[in-house]
Formats: C-alpha cells, structure tokens, sequence
C-alpha cells in the first residue's frame, strides 16, 4: 500500500518547511512579535531577523552577548528587567515577562511585552537555555499614557485637574509631616474674567485662560503645582517652603505677572486675579480644609478690591501688588 506522504529530505517535504517557516515569518512580523534564544552558559543571544528588522537591525546584528543586549535597555528599565530574569532563573515564577523600552538603530526607544521560559537544564536542574518572544506594544503604551494624561489634567490647558491636585497635595502633606516643613496653598480668580467672555466671545476667553496657564506656570518652580478646577478658578501648590512668608512673595509675583494685558486677535485684555492663601499646619491639617480656607481668604481679597491677595491667618498686612 502506496502512501502520499512526502518522505524525509524529498523536494516537496523541504519546499513544505521552507513555507512553514515564511508564513511563520509573515505572522510574525504582521503581530510586531520577535523571536529571542539565550544560551546562559555563552552568553550569546539570538534574535529572529524579523525582530532585528523591526528595530532596523541588520541580520549581522541578530547574535548578541547577553551584556551587549543589556545596553540596549533603558537604563531606568534594566534592574527590574534584571530582577525578573533572576526570579525565573531562581524559580520563583513559573515564567518571565517584563514591558521595558528597547533602543532602536534609529535613536528611538520602543516599548516592548517580553516573555520567556527556560527551555533546557543540564543533569543537576541547572538552566543552560531560555526563549521567549517580544512584542511591540510602543503604541498600546502611547495609548495608556494619553487616557491617563486625560484623567489627570484639564483639557483646555493642559494643567493638572482636581484628581491630579490632591495627590500632588497628599504627597506634599505626608513630605511636611516627615520634615516637619510647611506648604502653601494658593487660590486664583481672575477679575472680570466675565466680562472678557462676554464681549468677545467664549472662544477668546478660552485662549485667554491657556495664556494664564501659561504665565502661571513660568512664572513658578518646577516643583510647584498649578491647577485648574474649572472656569476662571486656578489653584497653585507652593510646595516646600522655607517659611509661611513666602507664599506672599510668590502672590505679589503672580498679580503682577497676570495684571499685565495679554494680546489676543489683535486686541489687548486684561485681568487682575485676586487671591487667597493657606498653609500647611496652621491653616489646615488636609487638602480639603487648604483648599476652603484659601478659597475664603480669595474671597475676602475680592472684597477688598482688584488684584490683591489675603492669607487666611490674616497675617499679612500689604495685600496689593503693583500692576503692569
């Protein structure tokens, strides 16, 4: 009895692998996935063409030594790469997997799902071998990061959003209670902000709040926050401050740098914020209380006229600061 089988090393067995192996190829470059196989005991590394050519690797730079490949790494990335190739070689994870950011020939740095299992052991249960495959997933990572970015900041300014504000302010309050230092807490109305929306259009008015974030924001440290809640409202974190005190320089510095007109469609407009000042520990022991005891001293500037500050303790006497 006669059989179709292709028998071993005949043309149409090997013509059957040679297409096996370029549809493997095919699904894998459709999927950004990349073949890895490290010999432990050599040190070198294997990478599937396909993987090197993604990165735009040539197929002489597909075997690495496996310090060679570590330099590729982010260098933030490597020690937790490092720890979970250790946990698996120790046993102590059934597999390895690691996201870290791989250096492309290009200077670029991609994003990328790694997973792997030892594959062979010598007689004593020793790893001699590993394998695994990587996967791009530089846009997913992208993704992420903009759904996050939307989650914790305003989209019409870009500024950090009230989420984002109490956890820069619960990290501030738990820094000031190990230091035993102190932060203020400063809150921001623009005066006739209204009337600016009324006359020439919300549109104007929007363009109009993006160059106060602005100005806010360079006008202040790096490590300071500011903060939009919403409308004309804008919260600054002063962080770390050497004294209470000093949270009224920085009011005097910020009406000035907001009294000054902005230029828009050819226009000039102008607005004077009043504000209000709370500290870390006299004022309030927690973001909330910060916030309404600031929100009440912004309150009792408006009262007292534009483009003014008041700290809630009331202990600040020159509550004016000159304009532009």
């Amino acid at each position: 009895m006669s059989s179709s089988r292709p028998t071993p090393g005949s043309p149409d067995l090997i013509s059957t692998r040679e297409e096996n192996a370029e549809r493997l190829s095919l699904a894998l470059e459709a999927a950004r996935l990349g073949m890895w196989d490290w010999d432990i005991e050599s040190g070198k590394v294997f990478v599937s063409q396909d993987w090197s050519g993604i990165l735009g690797y040539g197929p002489d730079e597909s075997v690495l030594h496996d310090q060679t490949w570590h330099g590729f790494i982010h260098p933030e990335d490597l020690p937790r790469v490092l720890e979970e190739v250790e946990a698996h070689l120790r046993g102590d994870s059934p597999c390895y997997e690691a996201e870290y950011r791989l250096l492309e020939k290009s200077g670029e740095w991609r994003w990328i799902q790694d997973r792997g299992r030892i594959t062979a052991r010598d007689a004593a249960g020793l790893p001699l071998r590993m394998t695994g495959v990587h996967q791009d997933v530089t846009e997913r990572k992208a993704a992420e990061e903009r759904i996050l970015f939307l989650a914790q900041h305003d989209a019409l300014t870009g500024l950090p959003n009230r989420v984002l504000l109490y956890d820069r302010l619960q990290q501030a309050l738990a820094r000031a209670v190990r230091r035993r230092g102190t932060f203020a807490v400063l809150f921001i109305d623009l005066d006739g902000f209204k009337t600016i929306n009324d006359q020439h259009g919300h549109a104007v008015g929007d363009l109009f709040l993006q160059q106060v974030a602005l100005r806010l924001t360079g006008a202040l440290r790096a490590a300071d926050t500011v903060s939009r809640l919403g409308g004309d409202e804008f919260i600054v974190l002063l962080d770390e401050l050497t004294r209470p005190e000093d949270a009224a320089l920085v009011a005097q510095k910020l009406i000035r740098e907001l009294s000054c007109p902005c230029i828009l469609e050819g226009k000039a407009l102008g607005s004077t914020p009043s504000i209000g000042i709370s500290c870390f520990p006299d004022d309030g022991a927690d973001p909330e209380a910060l916030i309404q005891c600031a929100d009440q001293a912004m309150y009792r500037a408006k009262a007292a006229g534009p483009g003014r500050f008041e700290a809630y303790a009331g202990t600040v006497q020159d509550s004016r600061a000159r304009s532009c």
